[in-house]
C-alpha cells in the first residue's frame, strides 16, 4: 500500500511538472500578469488549475470516454476565442502595477480560456482518468497521494514563473521593455487560438 501511496505521489509529480513547464497560454498569463502587476499578482493566476481541473477531472471519471468530436470542436473553438481575447486586452494594457478594479475583468477571463482549453479534456480523459481508476484499486490514499502531488507541484511551478516574472518586472529594464514583453506574450496567445482552431477544424472533419 505505501509503496503504490508514493509512487501516485511521484507520478503526480512528473505529470504536474510536465504539465506547468510546457509552454501554453496559463504560462503565458501567469508570467505576463507577473510582469505587469507584480509577483504576488502574477502568482494568482497560477491557482487557475484548482478551479478548472477538477470539474473536467471528475467529467472524465464519470464518462470514461472520450468527448464526442463535435463537443471538442465546439471547446476548440471557444477556446480560441477566449484566447483572442485575451490577447487583445493584453495588447491594450501597459505594464504598471495592477489596479484593484481591474482583477475582476483578468481572472475570470484567464479561468474561462483555461477552462475552454481542449488539452485540459483531452489529458483528463486519456491521463488522470486512467490513473485515477487505477490507483483506486490501491485505495483512496494512492488517488489523494496522486492529486495532491500532481496539483501541488503545478502551483509550486507556477509560482516560480510568477517569481521569474517579477524579478524581469524589478530589475533595470525600461517600462517599454517590460511593455513589449507583456505584448509578446500577448501575441504568443493568438498563436496558440490559431492552434486551437486547426485542432476543432480537424475535428469537425472527424464528425
Amino acid at each position: 500500500m505505501m509503496i503504490m501511496f508514493f509512487m501516485a505521489c511521484w507520478m503526480g509529480f512528473v505529470l504536474g511538472l510536465s504539465g506547468a513547464i510546457q509552454p501554453g497560454p496559463l504560462m503565458a498569463v501567469v508570467l505576463g500578469e507577473s510582469i505587469r502587476g507584480g509577483w504576488r499578482y502574477g502568482a494568482r493566476f497560477g491557482f487557475i488549475p484548482l478551479v478548472t481541473d477538477p470539474a473536467v477531472i471528475l467529467l472524465a471519471l464519470f464518462v470514461v470516454a472520450a468527448l464526442p468530436d463535435w463537443a471538442m470542436a465546439f471547446i476548440s473553438f471557444a477556446g480560441a476565442a477566449i484566447l483572442i481575447r485575451f490577447g487583445i486586452y493584453g495588447l491594450k494594457r501597459d505594464t504598471h502595477l495592477a489596479e484593484a478594479d481591474e482583477r475582476p475583468k483578468t481572472f475570470p477571463m484567464a479561468v474561462a480560456m483555461n477552462f475552454l482549453n481542449p488539452n485540459l479534456y483531452i489529458y483528463a480523459f486519456t491521463v488522470h482518468s486512467v490513473m485515477i481508476l487505477g490507483y483506486w484499486q490501491s485505495g483512496a490514499a494512492a488517488v489523494i497521494g496522486y492529486l495532491l502531488s500532481f496539483f501541488g507541484t503545478m502551483i509550486a511551478v507556477n509560482a516560480g514563473i510568477a517569481m521569474f516574472g517579477g524579478f524581469l518586472r524589478r530589475i533595470s529594464l525600461s517600462t517599454r521593455l517590460l511593455t513589449t514583453i507583456t505584448r509578446i506574450l500577448s501575441g504568443f496567445l493568438f498563436v496558440i487560438a490559431a492552434l486551437f482552431v486547426g485542432r476543432g477544424l480537424t475535428y469537425l472533419l472527424h464528425v
